[in-house]
């Protein structure tokens, strides 16, 4: 049995899957992202988490003199499907999320659409839950090379953070390990996750329901209490990179 808990973490850590919580937008953004040099409308790239059973987009919409606007989302793909033939087609299907970002990465405007519906988000600052913690840009490149699905590509260097979320039914601190690399929009090529989470009241009784249920079917009594316990649970996961695109050149 997969712990419920560590399962809508992962959801909500880095799936932003609004379903799960109707007032996901209520949750404050994280107060930076990465983005590549001279971004233009249209770049995108597109991860694959835990082995390609999520799918997330990244894209630039528009680009300013100062600002840059960013969407992300989760999206489903069918076998052999891109995003280059899939992209426009299903938009309002989808609950994107919205950044707008200086070209450092700090954020400076949330939202997301449901529908046509627009729903702002606060942003969180340094220090408060939600904020990016801890954080470590290292531009020294490695020699050795990572192998995607998008190709192979020189790692330029590395971004590292910690994230705490806390929604009440489950809190999360997960550890991330980003390598970069300067030819592909969003500089991420994989990223390595280190989560852990921890269940409310509410989890803990889904999850005792889950476990007893399970125990009686295998006749396995013993072993329901290790099933639920510890309370903190870890899991490692990793994103990498199967697509991406630029935009026309202006």
């Amino acid at each position: 049995m997969r712990n419920i808990s560590i399962a809508i973490t992962l959801l909500l850590t880095f799936c932003s899957c609004s379903f799960l919580i109707p007032s996901f937008h209520k949750v404050p953004a994280t107060d930076f992202m990465l983005i590549h040099k001279n971004p233009r409308a249209g770049d995108y790239a597109v991860y694959e988490v835990d082995g390609g059973r999520i799918h997330k987009v990244f894209e630039v919409m528009e680009v300013g003199k100062d600002q840059i606007t960013i969407r992300y989302g989760v999206v489903k793909f069918e076998e052999a499907e891109t995003w280059k033939d899939k992209r426009g087609s299903n938009d309002k299907q989808i609950s994107w999320y919205y950044r707008i970002l200086k070209r450092s990465g700090s954020v400076i405007a949330a939202w997301m659409l449901d529908g046509d519906k627009k729903l702002n988000s606060p942003i969180a600052r340094s220090g408060q839950m939600h904020s990016l913690e801890h954080r470590k840009y290292l531009k020294k490149p490695v020699k050795e090379k990572i192998e995607t699905k998008a190709g192979s590509y020189k790692i330029t260097g590395a971004y590292n953070y910690i994230y705490r979320l806390d929604l009440g039914i489950v809190s999360s601190k997960s550890t991330h390990f980003n390598m970069l690399s300067t030819k592909v929009p969003f500089l991420s090529v994989r990223e390595e996750i280190v989560a852990t989470s921890k269940t409310g009241p509410f989890l803990k009784t889904l999850e005792f329901i889950s476990a007893a249920g399970e125990a009686v079917l295998e006749k396995d009594y013993l072993s329901l209490y290790d099933k639920l316990n510890p309370e903190v649970a870890a899991q490692f996961i990793t994103v990498d990179l199967i697509e991406h695109g630029s935009g026309k050149k202006n």
